[in-house]
């Protein structure tokens, strides 16, 4: 399979080589097979490299390893409830427990 088609003869050449899977054995692709059909046939948007692809795409699809960059970048909303603009915490005290020696 070659890259440099264009996406419609990609999607054309997919559903031919799924139905001719299908006549020859009798049952439909797994599920990885069609995973790796459907990323050929995705190939720009998986292999685009931009770091602001979801800023410049109205549905972005990323790669795996471009969803795992932007899960380890993103904060949890509660630091944003408990940060100010000024980089100081705000959270409520937390009172230590206090040792009793007797």
């Amino acid at each position: 399979m070659t890259f440099d088609l264009p996406r419609r003869e990609r999607m054309l050449l997919v559903r031919e080589t799924v139905e001719v899977y299908v006549v020859q054995t009798g049952q439909k692709p797994d599920a990885g097979q069609l995973g790796r059909l459907t990323d050929y046939i995705l190939h720009e948007e998986l292999s685009d490299r931009n770091l602001y692809k979801v800023r410049h795409n109205e549905y972005p699809i990323l790669s795996v390893r471009q969803f795992k960059t932007r899960r380890k970048r993103e904060s949890s909303l509660k630091l944003a409830e408990e940060r100010g603009s000024d980089g100081r915490n705000y959270a409520p005290p937390v009172p230590r427990k206090r040792l009793c020696f007797v």
